[in-house]
C-alpha cells in the first residue's frame, strides 16, 4: 500500500500541464499492474500502435489517453481471467522525440521533456546556423560577430567615458563633458547608466582627494600644536632644574659649614637627577613629534604628485584600450562587408531573428503553428527553423 500511494503520488506530479496526454507511436509507457508486478515493465509503442505485454500480447495504445489504456488493460487482465480486478497505472516513462531543421546547427530529433520551448529547442539544436550565399560567413558566425560589435561597442563607450572621467580627474573639473559621446551603438538606458556610474566616480574621487588633503594639513596643524606644548614644557622644566642647581650649590656650602646634614644634600640631589631625566623625554618626545611632522608635510607635497602618477597611468591603459576596441570593431565590419552584409548607414549591423513553423498532428489533423520562442513543445512535433532579418 506505500509503495502504491508513493507510486500515486509521482504519477499526479508527472501529469502533463497541457491536459491528459495522447500516446503516440514511439512513446514509452510504464505499465504497473499492481496484484502482478512480474507483468509490469516499460514498453514502446510500435509501428502498429500497440503496446506488448506479458500474457496480453498487444494492446492498442496510438491516438488514445493513458486513462483509456489503462481500462482496456484491465479489461483483457479480467477477461482472460488473469487477475480478476486488477489494478492497473499507466504513465509516459519517455515521450516521443520531436524533430528540429532548417536554420541549425545540429538539425534532428531531439529528446522531449516536459515545459521544453521553442527557446529550449533551439539552444538544444545548436542555435542558429544557416549558410549566407555558399562559402560567405554562415548565419552562427554572423550573429557571432554582431554579438561581438555590441559587446565592443558597449566596452568602448565605457573605456571612453572612463577617459573623459579622468581627463576631468586630472584637471580637477566637476563636470566631465560625457554628453559629447557617441552612444548610438548602446541602448539609451545602458548609455545612460554608463555616464551616470563615471559622473559619480568623479564627485567621489575628487571629494576622496580633497578629503586626504585635509587630513594631512590637520594633522599637520596638530603635529605644530604638540611641538608648540612640548617646547613651553621643556623652557619650563630649564628653569626649574637651574634653579634646583642652584638650591643644590648652596646646600653644599651649607653642609661643608655643617649646619645642614648630608641627607638633606642628597635629597636634592635626586631631585636635580629627576628634572634632568623629565627635560631629556621631553626632548625625546620632541623629536619624534619633528619627524612625524617631517614625514607628514612630505605625505602633503606629494600626495597630488601620486593622484595625478595614478590617474595618468590608468588614462594611458585606457587610451590604449580604446585604441584596441576600436581595431577590433573595424575589423567585424570588415568581416560583414566581406560577406556581403556591410554595417546600415548608421554603422550597425543587421540583426537576424529565428522564425519558427512549428507541423503537429492532432487527433489525426495536421496543424501549421507560426511559433514565438515561448511556444511550448509537443512530442513529435516538427519545427522548421528560418532566419530574416529584423526591421529596423
Amino acid at each position: 500500500m506505500i509503495r502504491l500511494l508513493s507510486f500515486l503520488s509521482l504519477l499526479t506530479w508527472a501529469v502533463p500541464a497541457w491536459g491528459d496526454y495522447v500516446v503516440e507511436r514511439g512513446d514509452v509507457l510504464s505499465v504497473i499492474i499492481t496484484e502482478e508486478p512480474k507483468l509490469s515493465r516499460e514498453t514502446k509503442v510500435n509501428a502498429d500502435g500497440q503496446i506488448m505485454l506479458p500474457q496480453l500480447g498487444g494492446i492498442p495504445a496510438a491516438g488514445t489517453g493513458l486513462e483509456a489504456i489503462r481500462e482496456r488493460i484491465e479489461r483483457v487482465l479480467a477477461k482472460r481471467d488473469i487477475i480478476r480486478s486488477p489494478t492497473v497505472m499507466v504513465e509516459v516513462a519517455t515521450y516521443r522525440p520531436f524533430y528540429i531543421g532548417g536554420a541549425v546547427a545540429r538539425p534532428g530529433a531531439i529528446a522531449f521533456e516536459p515545459g521544453l520551448t521553442v527557446r529550449h529547442a533551439l539552444v538544444l539544436a545548436g542555435g542558429p546556423d544557416k549558410s549566407r550565399n555558399g562559402a560567405q560567413l554562415t548565419t552562427a558566425e554572423t550573429l557571432e560577430i554582431r554579438a561581438k560589435w555590441r559587446a565592443s561597442s558597449y566596452h568602448l563607450l565605457q573605456v571612453k567615458s572612463r577617459i573623459v572621467r579622468l581627463e576631468a580627474e586630472l584637471n580637477r573639473a566637476g563636470n566631465p563633458n560625457l554628453g559629447a559621446l557617441d552612444t548610438r551603438f548602446v541602448s539609451p538606458q545602458d548609455a545612460k547608466g554608463i555616464l551616470s556610474l563615471d559622473a559619480g566616480l568623479l564627485r567621489d574621487r575628487l571629494d576622496e582627494w580633497s578629503s586626504e588633503q585635509e587630513h594631512l594639513k590637520d594633522v599637520l596643524s596638530l603635529l605644530d600644536f604638540e611641538l608648540q606644548v612640548l617646547a613651553k614644557q621643556a623652557d619650563h622644566q630649564e628653569r626649574e632644574r637651574a634653579l634646583q642647581q642652584d638650591e643644590v650649590q648652596n646646600a653644599r656650602t651649607l653642609l661643608n659649614k655643617g649646619l645642614i646634614p648630608l641627607p638633606r644634600l642628597q635629597e636634592l640631589e635626586r631631585q636635580e637627577s629627576r628634572l634632568s631625566r623629565d627635560l631629556l623625554e621631553n626632548q625625546a618626545f620632541a623629536a619624534r613629534a619633528s619627524q612625524n611632522k617631517a614625514n607628514m608635510k612630505h605625505d602633503l607635497d606629494s600626495a597630488d604628485t601620486k593622484w595625478r602618477i595614478e590617474v595618468r597611468r590608468d588614462l594611458s591603459n585606457a587610451m590604449l584600450e580604446r585604441t584596441r576596441l576600436e581595431a577590433e570593431i573595424e575589423v567585424l565590419g570588415d568581416q560583414l562587408m566581406a560577406s556581403g552584409l556591410a554595417p546600415n548607414g548608421d554603422r550597425t549591423i543587421p540583426r537576424l531573428v529565428p522564425e519558427v513553423i512549428i507541423y503537429r498532428s492532432i487527433a489525426g489533423r495536421d496543424e501549421v503553428l507560426n511559433a514565438t520562442m515561448t511556444t511550448e513543445v509537443q512530442p513529435g512535433d516538427v519545427l522548421d527553423v528560418d532566419l530574416t532579418e529584423a526591421p529596423s
